[in-house]
């Protein structure tokens, strides 16, 4: 299983399935940490996490340990409030607690990420996990994983997905105002966050939309890419697109599809 840090899988999921020979990438079966890593080099530590990693930090980190935290991080109110806002929905708060804390506080790096953990007698080795990105496997045919996903994909997934729009959201890189914004508008109505999260996100196209990043998506939150397989299923390869044209909003990209089965 190949292992890469976010900024390298970001480059592999932008480019398609080919690494560069310099890459300077390792493999590995496993998540965990050979047994002579020595943790975060110097640099890494003295970087500010993105939301995604903190998304990935906070789902790592154990429910039972986030008092201890927020505490050790001066962000008690914070969390409280935060917790309030979001009912049972425990795991977005976490994710949430974090990036408020990356916005107050100065020196929001994994140092002192580094600094908690060791505190509370956490291995500093979740650091690595956090920065060292598993590229996903799935059963899902090759020639799909280059395809942009057509409306009908997205909208016979938007079900399948169920209560991790939120995490989705912010793993695919929507932002937490436009998270908030669509809870905002479908309080009550799963599907149709989901729904709006997957739209907004193949219209953003900071990232090429591809069939290859939203698997890798599904999986780093948890959920797994045999939804995404089983709705596949169910789709003639014909219907994909043969442009990169996005219908809703009426946006409409002039650049050629390079989707092997188009």
């Amino acid at each position: 299983m190949l292992l890469l840090t976010y900024d390298e899988l970001s480059g592999v999921l932008s480019h398609g399935s080919g690494f560069h020979s310099n890459s300077n990438l390792t493999t590995s079966k496993k998540e965990q940490c050979e047994q002579n890593c020595s943790g975060l080099s110097d640099d890494a530590l003295s970087k500010i996490p993105s939301d995604i990693e903190l998304l990935r930090f906070s789902t790592k980190y154990p429910l039972n340990q986030m008092f201890e935290l927020v505490t050790y991080l001066e962000m008690c109110e914070e969390w409280e409030a935060i917790k309030y806002n979001n009912g049972d929905r425990i795991e977005v708060a976490k994710f949430l607690v974090l990036t408020k804390w990356k916005q107050m506080k100065a020196g929001s790096n994994f140092q002192a990420l580094a600094e908690a953990l060791t505190t509370m007698n956490i291995s500093k080795h979740l650091l690595c996990q956090v920065r060292r990105v598993r590229v996903a496997e799935t059963d899902i045919p090759s020639e799909y994983m280059d395809c942009i996903p057509t409306d009908e994909i997205l909208d016979a997934l938007a079900p399948q997905i169920g209560q991790i729009f939120f995490q989705l959201g912010a793993e695919i890189g929507l932002s937490i105002p436009t998270l908030e914004n669509i809870q905002s508008n479908h309080p009550h109505d799963l599907a149709a966050q989901n729904s709006e999260v997957l739209f907004t996100w193949r219209k953003d196209r900071s990232v090429k939309p591809t069939i290859r990043v939203l698997v890798q998506a599904l999986v780093n939150v948890g959920r797994g890419s045999l939804c995404l397989k089983e709705v596949l299923t169910n789709v003639d390869p014909n219907t994909f697109r043969e442009s990169e044209e996005v219908r809703d909003n009426g946006a409409i990209s002039k650049k050629p599809n390079k989707c092997p089965i188009a």
